[in-house]
């Protein structure tokens, strides 16, 4: 009889411990299959939330499957990245073209002190600004006070023949001019664009410009 007890408690014990181990493991399962679940509902929303990024209807973002969506997002960023440029230069040109700068009319403070002691100085290249690869702004200032309107022309006509003329070949896209009298101070804008493959070196450019201001200013004296 007690031979008896002690083997039905030896079977109840191991029950219990299979039990237990099964109970461990069931849990296991359940906790991954909860992370799994987790995991995945995040990527969904991710693709989800880059496929609402996407310019694509509402109608067909739903039907969208992951590899598409990637693919979309692969052609669409450079499309994104050439808008980001476009509005940039856009920009700048608006900028540029607005009003005259600070830094101009600090330029021609120190004109009007170097006039104070020659007259050779009525010209001087402001600023050449790049926009792009394609087109530049160009800003020259020229005093009043020591410069006659057939002068100032001339001078442009020959900066603009200059440039057409120049390996880069550029083309005036517009031209504006900007007096202040008061101030005794003429601003040219000059908006100009390279032809060809050739891309502009905005150091280099004003140098050549600088250069050639030396080279024909006497002409025009």
């Amino acid at each position: 009889m007690q031979h008896f007890e002690h083997e039905n408690s030896t079977s109840s014990g191991i029950a219990a411990n299979g039990s237990t181990g099964d109970d461990t493991v069931v849990a296991k399962k359940i906790n991954h299959n909860a992370g799994e679940r987790d995991r995945r509902k995040r990527v969904n929303d991710l693709y989800s939330y880059l496929r609402s990024l996407l310019p694509i209807s509402s109608y067909h973002k739903k039907k969208v499957s992951i590899p598409e969506t990637v693919s979309s997002a692969v052609k669409y960023i450079p499309e994104l990245q050439k808008e980001v440029e476009r509005l940039k230069h856009k920009k700048e040109k608006v900028q540029w073209s607005s009003s005259p700068t600070i830094n101009a009319k600090q330029e021609h403070l120190a004109i009007k002190k170097k006039s104070c002691k020659t007259k050779t100085n009525s010209f001087l290249v402001s600023s050449v600004n790049v926009l792009g690869d394609k087109e530049v702004v160009i800003q020259l200032i020229s005093s009043t006070d020591h410069t006659s309107t057939n002068k100032e022309i001339g001078f442009l006509s020959k900066v603009l023949e200059n440039l057409e003329h120049d390996e880069d070949g550029f083309v005036l896209l517009n031209a504006t001019t900007m007096k202040c009298s008061g101030e005794g101070m003429v601003l040219n804008t000059l908006h100009l664009q390279v032809q060809g493959d050739h891309k502009i070196g905005g150091e280099k450019l004003k140098e050549q410009m600088c250069s050639f201001y030396q080279n024909i200013y006497g002409t025009l004296l």
